[in-house]
């Protein structure tokens, strides 16, 4: 077992807190431990229509330089619900409201890294609403992008899809129904 012998707060910035940490390995060596990840964990939203079809956000990724097709997600804001942050997010970025939403798995999102779990939702019954939640400032040219299960599958095997909280979520909705 590790133990930490100490902490210190490297950077925070609302987006992101990087900590290092001294900890003695069992062997008993001295490490430093980098830690970073951002306040909070996150919701990821599989949107599923009346017809079968999965809704992903075709999104401006500034990191990478191109958009991206991804399923909706975010943020968990402190003392937030997971149930309550989904739908705020869906609505945000496709300005759909879950009728249903049903939890299905979660998983850390850099687990070597950083605690922050992403948590999967399925959300059903959705109904488009006329009055959309102000989204983040850089959520400004999202599209929704209907994808059937063969059109999904051709974008992940042509590398459209390459977002890990997006593969990750989808394999769990995958592993537990089909």
């Amino acid at each position: 077992m590790y133990k930490k012998i100490s902490s210190k707060i490297v950077f925070k910035h609302s987006r992101l807190l990087v900590e290092e940490d001294e900890v003695l390995l069992g062997s008993g060596k001295k490490i430093k431990y980098l830690r970073y990840g951002y306040p909070g964990d996150g919701v990821v939203i599989i949107a599923k229509n009346n017809i079968g079809q999965t809704l992903f956000v075709n999104e401006y990724s500034y990191v990478q330089n191109k958009k991206m097709l991804q399923l909706p997600m975010g943020k968990i804001e402190k003392e937030e619900d997971v149930l309550i942050a989904a739908n705020r997010e869906l609505q945000e970025e496709t300005g759909y409201k879950a009728g249903k939403l049903l939890q299905i798995g979660s998983y850390y999102q850099n687990y070597r890294r950083s605690n922050n779990k992403g948590f999967v939702l399925l959300a059903t019954d959705l109904e488009i609403k006329s009055s959309v939640i102000k989204a983040d400032v850089e959520e400004d040219d999202i599209q929704n992008v209907w994808l059937s299960a063969e059109e999904l599958a051709l974008h992940i095997k042509d590398g459209s899809i390459t977002d890990s909280d997006t593969l990750s979520s989808l394999q769990i909705y995958e592993q537990l129904y089909k």
